[in-house]
């Protein structure tokens, strides 16, 4: 099944508000990502009126558009009408380095913001750099959040993934299975920072 899994901060009034995101797909409903889905998600119905659409014309930005989840996201919205997309690729823009997010943010003023960028790796990857994995994801994602809320982002979006759920969760997987029993192992310096950002 298709999981949409996603830490979505609302930027108004000087005080960020988060929600957090777990759907299982249901047949005939549409999510990012997804077969045959939109940017909408909604399964038929109506998405609820927005305190900041998200005009075809807004500047958005992907940290990330070079991975698996950024890429798809950048390709929809494209094909969707977006027409100011911003990217910047690792050599351009380190997101571990503040100085840069906050250099980025105050030239490109985006408007929102897909943060699907992070430090990613196999099992392998995870169990022999444990410290590099929990350390550059806290660092990045915490850099574009702060920056994103300082610089007065409307609205940012977050991506987790399913790997912050127990190792024995439930399924279909719920917001409040959260932290109730042990993470995988294998990759818990991943999950645990996914947590963090979330």
């Amino acid at each position: 099944p298709c999981t949409l899994h996603a830490g979505f901060q609302a930027f108004g009034g000087g005080k960020p508000v988060s929600k957090r995101v777990s759907r299982p797909r249901k047949p005939g409903s549409r999510h990012v990502g997804c077969r045959g889905g939109g940017l909408q998600g909604g399964g038929g119905r109506r998405p609820k009126e927005s305190r900041y659409p998200m005009r075809r014309d807004a500047r958005i930005y992907i940290a990330g558009h070079t991975g698996l989840v950024g890429s798809a996201l950048h390709r929809k919205m494209a094909q969707a009408g977006y027409t100011r997309l911003i990217t910047r690729s690792h050599s351009r823009l380190d997101l571990t380095r503040q100085s840069e997010v906050e250099g980025f943010f105050q030239g490109e003023r985006p408007e929102f913001v897909f943060l699907a960028a992070a430090k990613v790796g196999g099992i392998m990857a995870n169990s022999t750099y444990p410290a590099e994995f929990i350390y550059q994801n806290l660092i990045l994602q915490t850099h574009v959040i702060h920056t994103a809320w300082k610089t007065g982002v409307k609205r940012l979006l977050f991506l987790g993934s399913s790997c912050i759920y127990p190792r024995d969760c439930p399924q279909p997987m719920k917001e409040t299975d959260l932290l109730t029993s042990p993470l995988e192992p294998t990759n818990e310096p991943y999950a645990v920072s996914k947590i963090a950002g979330i």
